[in-house]
């Protein structure tokens, strides 16, 4: 009997730069590991939402990117692809934006606000979930930051708002506002 997900919200990471080295040679990745990624993916699958983590940077981002998942999470920022080389080929949702290790820690509030103009230009208008690239450490992220971030995107969302209203059509179309 397969155990049930059924209503469950799911993540899962995969990682392939520490096992497609050199020394292992490529495609071990598909051979030792995506195997297992896949019946965990499958069992997620049953859920009613589950995101699909990358650690580390992906060597094969289109093989990551093809698993069955509702939303895709990687460090677009340090680890790459940008949002923009993606945007227009990914078929899960955007989960990224936001640098967890540099712009959130060390910048200043008006560098991360800035952050999040740039993740939202670079969608093209297509729905975004803005998010680190990974974990973070809280007692590093200066609050100002944080608060720097949630004010940025209710001011980007205020805008799109305007920009639609009256015209359904709009809410569609990409904007070149940042």
């Amino acid at each position: 009997m397969q155990p049930s997900c059924s209503g469950l919200v799911g993540e899962g990471a995969v990682e392939d730069d520490w096992v497609d080295t050199p020394e292992n040679g490529a495609g071990t990745y598909d051979g030792l590991v995506r195997p297992g990624d896949l019946k965990i993916l499958a069992a997620s699958a049953q859920g009613s939402f589950n995101l699909l983590h990358v650690c580390g940077k992906a060597l094969g981002f289109g093989r990551i990117a093809a698993n069955p998942v509702h939303a895709i999470n990687w460090a677009d920022c340090y680890a790459g692809p940008a949002i923009a080389d993606i945007v227009g080929w990914i078929r899960p949702a955007l989960c990224a934006g936001l640098d967890n290790l540099g712009t959130m820690v060390s910048g200043s509030p008006e560098d991360c606000a800035q952050q999040v103009a740039d993740a939202l230009q670079q969608s093209g208008g297509r729905p975004l979930l803005l998010a680190p690239g990974c974990t973070f450490d809280p007692d590093a992220v200066p609050r100002a930051n944080l608060h720097a971030i949630r004010q940025a995107v209710a001011a980007q969302s205020a805008l799109g708002k305007q920009r639609t209203a009256g015209d359904p059509a709009a809410a569609r179309r990409p904007s070149s506002a940042g």
